[in-house]
């Protein structure tokens, strides 16, 4: 079997496996049922992906983009109430982990305008991982009151500095730790960052994603002091003052519903 052939159809096996769970879960809303369909999700796709990528080097990073992908499609799909949503996710989830599977070897290619459809494809995956671990660390918050905040924004600033780990790697080709520091302060950020904007008067799919939109921009300046060109603050003022205008603008026109 020609390695292309075995790409797609161990795609298609680890979209269809997923479509399988997202409907179970859906349908069958049982926690003891829910902790075993995903673990076995999670199990049974890293299988896969090793299957299929056992002899291509440096492919961990990609494996844990497909397992915070899974884990963040799953999570808002149980969280948010509205049908047509939740059936949008689950569409976009099968797509997704279909394009994980099939597209990733494409990097492997030294033609430039090859590799970049899948490293931003992966980013803006990521950046949607983000916001689902926003989302869901709020959520848990709100529904279980009793349990300490402070243990969610240790959570949460490990995951995301992981996820900012996994973005910049996918532009330096450098050890973790000569990023491990620039991680740490992500990570701080991000803990600094949920107990502010926890004082906001919205839902958690709001606040999830107005801090998503705040360690998006601090994650992407700091990739771009990483670069070998640095911060072109000439062009880069533009950018974060239309994202400070925005924003603003944005709580206003939330504040006025409330």
């Amino acid at each position: 079997m020609s390695f292309i052939l075995k790409k797609y159809l161990i795609s298609l096996m680890a979209a269809l496996l997923s479509a399988i769970v997202l409907l179970l879960v859906i349908f069958f809303p049982e926690v003891w049922l829910f902790i075993g369909l995903i673990s076995g999700w999670l199990i049974i796709s890293g299988l896969l992906f090793y299957s299929l990528y056992y002899k291509t080097p440096g492919r961990r990073p990609d494996l844990l983009t497909v397992l915070l992908t899974e884990i963040s499609f799953v999570s808002l799909i149980i969280l948010v109430e509205w049908s047509f949503l939740r059936w949008l996710l689950l569409a976009l989830a099968i797509f997704f982990i279909f394009l994980l599977f099939a597209k990733l070897n494409q990097e492997d290619s030294r033609m430039i305008f090859e590799q970049k459809p899948a490293r931003r494809m992966k980013m803006m995956l990521l950046v949607f991982d983000a916001y689902a671990f926003f989302t869901v660390g709020y959520a848990v918050s709100m529904f279980f009151q009793d349990f300490p905040f402070i243990v969610i924004t240790i959570l949460e600033a490990g995951f995301l500095a992981l996820i900012s780990l996994l973005i910049w790697r996918q532009y330096f080709a450098v050890p973790v730790k000569a990023l491990a520091l620039w991680a740490l302060i992500i990570g701080l950020l991000v803990f600094e960052l949920m107990f502010v904007v926890q004082l906001l008067p919205f839902g958690y799919l709001v606040l999830g994603a107005l801090l998503a939109w705040l360690w998006f921009v601090a994650q992407l300046f700091i990739r771009f002091y990483l670069s070998p060109q640095g911060i072109i603050w000439k062009k880069q003022i533009t950018f974060l003052l239309s994202n400070l205008v925005l924003f603003i603008l944005l709580l206003i026109f939330l504040v006025r519903w409330i």
